[in-house]
């Protein structure tokens, strides 16, 4: 009775926070068209979130309605002139209609949409760093995880050494893990009260779950982050490394992980996934994974960005999830990297929910994430698209004149097919993948 219950929570929280994030993002997306459209002296008929039947509604000064209707996959923006089955509303006849406006106020109003989604996710992702904080360079040690080994370490020691070795900044003590020599514990230098001291320690990258990503082998087969994994079958396992080149060689066979969680064991069965990871020059190399990330003993000591540098952090992470977008496409089409990456709605529920459950924190990157993809989806230049029509703009641009209402119509017809099949291929990849 209890996993029924379960279930029904789990489904419950990914169909109604799937739904939000797509709220959220539409509303964003479309609110860029509107802006940038009223901004060039476009009427706008109607303000749509959702299609189908409508829910609820209000019409504003201007002769605009705003709808919210029953299906919230999408939504639209009715400019003045739009070829729509929506009836217009009284006072917008007068004002200028869309096809009537420049080409120059065209081409704005519809890249608006795109355009607004990533400044949207860089203002999240540069709000969640100035709310959370960000890693000093130094290696200080802010708060302690729990781990089943004890370790010297405490608040606020500088870490200057383990093994021998200098560590110069955080990074370079995540990257140190897997170059030292096998076992432990390992002295630690740290620095605490203006004194070197040597303290026992455990490896810098420890096999501690720092991040669980939704709909991976490690989030089904219940892993959590702060769990620690101490074996693998009958192998134990003190460094991360060791447990990643473990999984690689699986060849995707099961095995067992022994786990420590909030000192108590647990034994889990899981099977890794082939996943296509992006490399650091470019490209991708398809892996054995769990779909986790370690951390160290330790959470690092944060400090507060300021608001350029936060934007900034904001405009690297979105131009990175863009590029990556990119590059995953070209792949794609090229048939260097899996169909299974085209995924459908019932993954993105899964990890709608999965974000949640997760927090506010890890929710509103989901945001940001999506927010990036839903921009960048829309600029691919299939018809029926914001894309598409950018395309046909610089087609009339090039040739001074657009192509012809039967050769638009056409092209729309096949944008369409064309989306809703790949659609359909996301789900069936959904259920088979």
């Amino acid at each position: 009775m209890s996993e029924l219950a379960d279930l029904i929570s789990t489904l419950t929280l990914s169909v109604s926070s799937f739904i939000l994030a797509i709220l959220v993002i539409v509303t964003i997306h479309e609110l860029g068209h509107y802006l940038v459209g009223r901004w060039r002296g476009i009427g706008v008929e109607v303000f749509s979130i959702g299609f189908g039947p409508e829910l609820a509604s209000f019409t504003d000064r201007r002769g605009t309605r705003w709808r919210l209707a029953l299906l919230p996959f999408g939504g639209y923006v009715k400019f003045n002139g739009d070829a729509s089955p929506a009836s217009a509303p009284s006072g917008v006849a007068d004002q200028a209609s869309f096809e009537a406006a420049t080409l120059t106020s065209r081409a704005l109003t519809v890249a608006a949409g795109p355009v607004v989604n990533f400044l949207f996710a860089i203002l999240l992702i540069a709000g969640a760093a100035w709310w959370s904080g960000v890693a000093d360079e130094e290696p200080r040690i802010g708060a302690l995880r729990p781990f089943p080994a004890q370790t010297g370490l405490e608040q606020g020691d500088v870490v200057r050494s383990v093994a021998g070795r200098e560590v110069g900044s955080y990074l370079e003590l995540i990257e140190l893990s897997a170059q030292l020599p096998p076992g432990v514990p390992l002295p630690w230098t740290v620095e605490r009260g203006g004194e070197l001291i040597i303290v026992p320690g455990p490896r810098p990258l420890p096999p501690l779950i720092e991040r669980v990503n939704p709909a991976s082998p490690a989030h089904r087969a219940g892993l959590r982050p702060g769990d620690v994994i101490v074996g693998l079958n009958r192998s134990p396992v003190s460094d991360f490394s060791e447990l990643r080149d473990a999984v690689i060689r699986s060849g995707g066979e099961s095995f067992r992980l022994r786990i420590w969680r909030d000192g108590s064991p647990l034994n889990v069965v899981i099977s890794p996934a082939l996943t296509d990871n992006p490399l650091p020059g470019g490209g991708f190399e398809a892996r054995w994974t769990l779909g986790v990330g370690a951390g160290p003993v330790f959470e690092p000591e944060l400090r507060t960005p300021g608001p350029v540098e936060a934007l900034r952090i904001g405009v690297e992470r979105t131009w990175s999830i863009i590029t990556l977008n990119a590059s995953a496409l070209s792949h794609l089409v090229t048939g260097a990297i899996s169909h299974c990456n085209v995924r459908g709605v019932l993954t993105m529920g899964e990890v709608s929910g999965a974000t949640a459950a997760q927090g506010a924190g890890s929710f509103m990157m989901f945001l940001a994430l999506l927010s990036v993809v839903v921009g960048f989806m829309n600029l691919i230049p299939i018809p029926t698209l914001d894309g598409g029509h950018l395309a046909l703009y610089a087609w009339e641009a090039v040739r001074g004149s657009a192509p012809s209402p039967r050769v638009v119509s056409a092209l729309m017809a096949a944008g369409m097919v064309l989306l809703i099949a790949l659609m359909g291929f996301g789900l069936i990849n959904d259920l088979t993948c």
